[in-house]
């Protein structure tokens, strides 16, 4: 009996999608408002919230006091309803031991996945952060570190594209992008 074939059976070559990225990568900052100063910062976007790194930049982000203002933490969650995801991130950050029932209000739950196009939030929802949020913070990926880069590209290379777009859109907004796979010295000693 045979499967269904899926995208991800087939390999990929990196340097196709590197070729790909830079020839959709279109920038114009001709219409973009300049970033703001830390200091100014309301609302950020978080992905992979839930995740060994995600659930501690959360705490980080959260924890931030500059002259009495408090971050609103934006998660990208993979779930069905938004109370479902403030449970997973309450559930990840309680097994860190690291939870507090204060920072509930200052999250918003937004039900995505990075998989998807415009990460499944939609053009009206993604045009929305593209106007309201001050900085992202990118830790979500595909969790198996082991897996090939195949079936890791969907939701770890090819959500580039629209997460630049969001922070060159409407105004700048700086990218922190981390890669959990760079605690493994072993793989990233080659670079």
């Amino acid at each position: 009996r045979s499967r269904k074939r899926r995208a991800t059976d087939f390999a990929v070559d990196p340097l196709y999608d590197l070729a790909d990225l830079r020839a959709n990568l279109r920038i114009d900052l001709s219409m973009t408002a300049p970033a703001k100063p830390p200091r100014d910062y309301t609302n950020v976007l978080l992905t992979g919230a839930t995740g060994i790194v995600g659930r501690f930049q959360l705490a980080s982000l959260l924890d931030r006091n500059v002259d009495g203002k408090r971050l609103t933490v934006h998660c990208i969650v993979r779930t069905k309803s938004r109370n479902e995801g403030l449970s997973r991130i309450r559930a990840a950050c309680e097994e860190a031991m690291i939870w507090k029932d204060e920072w509930t209000a200052r999250i918003v739950v937004l039900l995505g996945d990075l998989s998807k196009e415009l990460f499944g939030l939609g053009q009206e929802r993604f045009s929305t952060l593209c106007e309201t949020m001050d900085a992202i913070y990118h830790t979500g990926a595909s969790v198996s570190l082991y897996q090939g880069y195949t079936r890791g590209r969907v939701t770890n290379t090819l959500p580039l594209l629209p997460m630049i777009e969001l922070c060159t859109t409407h105004r700048l907004k700086p990218l922190h992008f981390t890669s959990t796979l760079a605690i493994f010295p072993a793989f990233t000693a080659n670079f």
